[in-house]
């Protein structure tokens, strides 16, 4: 039995869908912090994102912003997943994506190779998940900060060019794979 509560922000840019089992308990706190959730769907047209789970759950974020878009830091405490959409056609900037095991994708669909995805701080599964980081149509790819996965696989896959600065891409036996 699943159960959907729906929140909006206060001018209505950003929407979240949170699915939970229908006898877990309130998904929110009296502070309106989010306590579990089985998974997280947020469609949005913003600038900034910041998302803490400190529990598990997939968090997947579908973000249309025809401006530069900035991932300010998505943490899923547990071994959930992290999707990333942005399609805004403009570039993306990450500042840190980390699951506990989960897979992290995180995708940037440019029609320019300026429309880059670029990796300013750590993009990690501690456990054995798949770290993907690909951009769509157009997009140069920049890693200046390490990609890392425990054993699991790791993807990067740009359109255009890709550069990697003074960076550790480290699957920890697993398989690399730059494209």
């Amino acid at each position: 039995n699943e159960k959907q509560t729906f929140l909006s922000n206060n001018n209505g840019v950003s929407k979240a869908w949170l699915y939970r089992d229908e006898d877990a308990d309130s998904l929110l706190d009296s502070t309106d912090t989010l306590l579990s959730a089985a998974k997280i769907q947020i469609d949005s047209a913003i600038g900034t994102v910041d998302f803490d789970n400190t529990t598990s759950g997939a968090i997947d974020i579908n973000n249309n912003l025809a401006a530069l878009a900035t991932i300010n830091n998505i943490t899923n405490g547990g071994i959930g997943a992290i999707t990333f959409d942005q399609t805004g056609n403009d570039a993306l900037t990450i500042a840190g994506a980390v699951t506990g095991g989960g897979n992290v994708t995180i995708t940037n669909t440019g029609n320019a190779a300026v429309d880059a995805l670029t990796v300013n701080a750590v993009v990690s599964s501690t456990g054995a998940g798949t770290v993907s980081l690909t951009t769509f149509t157009r997009g140069d790819i920049a890693v200046n900060q390490n990609i890392t996965s425990a054993g699991g696989v790791i993807n990067v896959s740009a359109s255009d060019n890709m550069t990697l600065t003074g960076t550790t891409i480290n699957a920890n036996a697993g398989t690399i794979n730059l494209d």
